[in-house]
């Protein structure tokens, strides 16, 4: 009895030894891919989820609030390329009166801010002093705002877009397409009042 005892001890303990050497390899093998998993994930972020939840809140801690634009930079930052003239006046041709100002055709502003048209000539005395003061305008009121220049002898089109009889005529259109015309020579602060008042920029 003792024999048949000792004999089933020792099968028992080979089956077991067999059973886990078998089981070895597959085993290795599944640590050796969570392994490989694992150190794929530092590569891609060398910090731990507690690291990057500590250096997401203090980051977050640390930042300052951001100012909301000005109307300025809002202006700046959706100006198309063409308008980007650093502060200088526009000088038009009938074609690009058509695809820098209004669409004479379809009656559509095609400006994105507000601006004025100067009708003007070379011959012209009032123009020609008119003129100093509306390009020191459009510099200093930058993107706010575009100065158009039409000389009326090469842009007949154009000149006879707007119902004038002399010059310089000066048409104002704001944002919602409302026009205002003036005709004459107008002083610094005349020209200050009315883009205020007709252009709504301060």
């Amino acid at each position: 009895m003792k024999k048949i005892v000792l004999l089933s001890l020792i099968a028992l303990t080979f089956a077991a030894c067999n059973i886990k050497n078998s089981s070895t390899p597959e085993s290795a093998s599944v640590d050796e891919t969570t392994s490989t998993t694992a150190n794929e994930l530092v590569v891609a972020d060398n910090n731990t989820p507690e690291e990057r939840g500590g250096a997401g809140i203090a980051a977050r801690e640390n930042e300052i609030p951001a100012e909301e634009p000005t109307d300025s930079q809002k202006a700046e930052e959706t100006l198309p390329v063409q308008y980007e003239n650093n502060g200088k006046i526009i000088e038009l041709t009938d074609n690009t009166f058509n695809t820098l100002c209004i669409d004479t055709k379809n009656d559509e502003i095609m400006c994105p801010v507000p601006f004025i048209i100067d009708y003007n000539a070379t011959w012209c005395g009032p123009c020609r002093q008119v003129a100093p003061i509306l390009a020191k305008l459009q510099k200093e009121y930058g993107n706010k705002m575009q100065v158009f220049s039409v000389d009326i002898d090469n842009c007949q089109d154009a000149a006879q877009y707007f119902e004038f009889d002399a010059i310089p005529t000066l048409v104002f259109v704001d944002n919602d397409g409302n026009c205002e015309q003036i005709t004459g020579s107008l002083s610094e602060s005349a020209l200050r009042s009315k883009i205020k008042k007709y252009l709504k920029i301060d």
